[in-house]
Formats: C-alpha cells, sequence, structure tokens
C-alpha cells in the first residue's frame, strides 16, 4: 500500500489485524515546506510466529489539519473500512477502525515478531555492529531504527509502474494485478 502525504505534519498510523489488536505503529513526520510531499510503501501484512497476519492500516492521529494523506490514492478512512472488510474484521471493530479508534500496540512500543527465528533480530544487530553491511528487508528497518550507523533506503515506483511490471512478470491482467 502507498502512504502519499502532501504538507508538513505528524501523522501515526497503526495496523491492526481482523480482531482489531494494533500489531504495529508507525509515526511518520513530514517536513520541508508547506507544499512538500512523501510516500512511503507498506505492506498490509507482516510475518508472526503463527503464521502470516493481514493488516488493515489506521490512521490515528494527523498534527495537521491541511496535510493531505491517501492510502493508495484513497480517502484513509474509506480505505481502512475498504481492508477491514477484506481481511474479516468485525462490524463493530471495522466501524472503530474507520474513526480511527484502535487502542495502542500492547506493550508500550509498537513489536512486531520478525520471523519464526528469534534469532534473526539479535543476527541483524550484530551485523550492524561489526560490519558494513547491507541487510534488504527482514524487518531491518525496524530493528535497527535507532541504530547510529544505519542508514536505510527506500526505493519504489508508482502504483501504475508496479502494476505494468506485475501484468508482464506474472502473465496475468490488468485487473488481476491491480
Amino acid at each position: 500500500m502507498e502512504i502519499a502525504i502532501a504538507g508538513e505534519g505528524e501523522l501515526v498510523i497503526r495496523f491492526i489485524d481482523s480482531k482489531g489488536r494494533t500489531l504495529m505503529q508507525e509515526k511518520l513526520v513530514v517536513s520541508g515546506s508547506p507544499t512538500v510531499e512523501a510516500r512511503r510503501i507498506v505492506a498490509l501484512s507482516v510475518e508472526t510466529s503463527s503464521g502470516t497476519a493481514l493488516l488493515a492500516p489506521v490512521l490515528v492521529r494527523q498534527s495537521n489539519p491541511k496535510q493531505r494523506v491517501t492510502f493508495d490514492r484513497e480517502n484513509p478512512s474509506r480505505f481502512t473500512r475498504k481492508r477491514c472488510d477484506e481481511i474479516g474484521c468485525a462490524t463493530d471493530v471495522a466501524t472503530e477502525a474507520e474513526r480511527g479508534c484502535v487502542p495502542p500496540p500492547a506493550s508500550g512500543e509498537a513489536s512486531v515478531v520478525l520471523s519464526d527465528d528469534p534469532g534473526l533480530a539479535k543476527l541483524i544487530q550484530e551485523a550492524a555492529r561489526t560490519a558494513n553491511a547491507v541487510i534488504v528487508g527482514r524487518g531491518s528497518q525496524f530493528v535497527l531504527r535507532n541504530h547510529p550507523r544505519s542508514l536505510h533506503v527506500h526505493v519504489f515506483a508508482p502504483v501504475d509502474i508496479r502494476v505494468q511490471a506485475v501484468v508482464a512478470e506474472q502473465s496475468v491482467s490488468r485487473q488481476e494485478a491491480e
């Protein structure tokens, strides 16, 4: 999913599972000029020790009411409602999520089980501490979010280009790729 933000400000997005539990939380800060635009691509699933959890994004806080935010080019509350319906949230959970009312993560900070391998986070931290390393994915941006020597690079393409790539690579129709 692409999060597009136009204008300065801070926002908080929580990612809930079908039961309404917040599994992740992300705070995004956009600064520069009032006309600044930012985009971020996020996955709507996470691997947990019990399997893949499908997620719905919920915009819970926005510091600047003039800031424009979209989820895959849609109004965030509309997208959230649609995604809650897709992943099987109960009606009351979907309604509260659509309103931006979901609980914070259970432990003081957002925490995600990155893999069935409990040593993965430790391995990523050790690689960052002891060597020059390039770590692709594996939740490394979360594990190393406060590491003083980490450089996070996010490469993305607009939705249309990604859809074209899926059509070409997987020989599916444009509708299936979307």
